[in-house]
């Protein structure tokens, strides 16, 4: 045979390979359709009634904060079906408790951002870890390609801030105002002594709080840091705790606080000066209900301190849990 005749046959054998190809394209095509139909028939959530399956969608949520993962709902169940896809993004209850600690690039920042937007107009309960790693390009960033960027997620956040009601922040630098918080869950990131103006800005700004629990912040007493006082008449419950190996001591923010709806008060970092611990009180002169302190200035029976005497014995602001007589 000559070459043409070769050539020829080799067209056409391409030519009918891409026509099979077609074909075969066109029957898994058909493949998917039909079982995404099978499935839609036998799957018994789409048998269910919408609310039903919304709230077996909800149950399923892990507790405490939903993550980016693709493989943890609320987000899988946008990758089973279209049926179930549909369900999670009419069910905006399933994209309320939202943590941004698993965002390592551009991409999980976009299905933060979506996520954010699924919940619709619900009260939000966010984690904000502020540590993101954000791969960028800049040539400044060329020898270290990872920088903990914290302005990428305090943008996205920035519209929805109102709708806010539980948030767990580590302090760095972010700058928002969260006019209808409730509880404020606070921890530092590791040995970097806090300005106190820098904490109770972040109170003054959130005039509602109910709750407020600061743990593992050490405070930065440098003259310069003298903030205006600050006073939060809705906060009930102050928590000051360490899980780290430092205890912060309370003395510098209390100093500037007055809080007169104080039910509950709970320190395990560092021992407050008694001096600062009664002027705290007797300013504020709140119905506690609770006191916890590490205070073994005050209990140690050689170092007994004359102003336990007086916190114990002042009726206005101390009483019993179960009691309404003062202790």
């Amino acid at each position: 045979m000559d070459v043409p005749s070769l050539r020829k046959q080799l067209s056409e054998i391409s030519e009918a390979i891409q026509q099979q190809k077609m074909v075969l394209r066109d029957l898994e095509q058909r493949q998917t359709t039909v079982q995404g139909q099978l499935n839609a028939l036998l799957d018994p959530v789409t048998r269910m009634p919408p609310e039903i399956a919304s709230e077996i969608f909800v149950q399923c949520l892990p507790e405490g904060y939903t993550s980016v993962s693709p493989s943890q709902p609320p987000t899988i169940f946008l990758h089973v079906s279209r049926s179930w896809k549909d369900i999670a993004l009419s069910t905006p209850a399933l994209w309320t408790s939202l943590t941004d600690m698993a965002i390592s690039n551009a991409d999980q920042l976009e299905v933060f951002e979506r996520q954010l937007t699924f919940s619709r107009n619900l009260p939000l309960s966010l984690s904000l870890g502020c540590t993101k790693a954000l791969a960028l390009e800049d040539a400044e960033y060329e020898e270290d390609p990872v920088l903990w960027d914290t302005l990428a997620v305090a943008d996205l956040v920035k519209p929805h801030a109102h709708r806010v009601r539980a948030l767990t922040l580590e302090l760095d630098d972010f700058d928002l105002a969260f006019g209808n918080l409730r509880t404020l869950k606070v921890k530092g990131p590791g040995r970097i002594l806090q300005p106190v103006p820098n904490v109770l800005q972040l109170l003054r700004s959130s005039p509602n709080l109910v709750e407020f629990h600061i743990g593992d912040v050490e405070f930065s007493d440098a003259a310069a840091d003298v903030p205006a006082p600050l006073t939060l008449t809705a906060l009930n419950h102050l928590d000051m705790s360490n899980d780290r190996y430092f205890r912060q001591d309370p003395g510098p923010m209390l100093r500037w606080l007055t809080l007169p709806a104080l039910r509950s008060f709970s320190n395990s970092s560092a021992e407050i000066p008694v001096d600062e611990l009664v002027s705290f009180l007797t300013r504020s002169s709140p119905p506690l209900q609770s006191l916890s302190l590490r205070q073994s200035e005050i209990f140690h029976t050689q170092r007994v301190s004359p102003n336990i005497f007086i916190l114990m014995h002042l009726p206005d602001y101390v009483h019993s849990p179960k009691e309404s007589n003062p202790t």
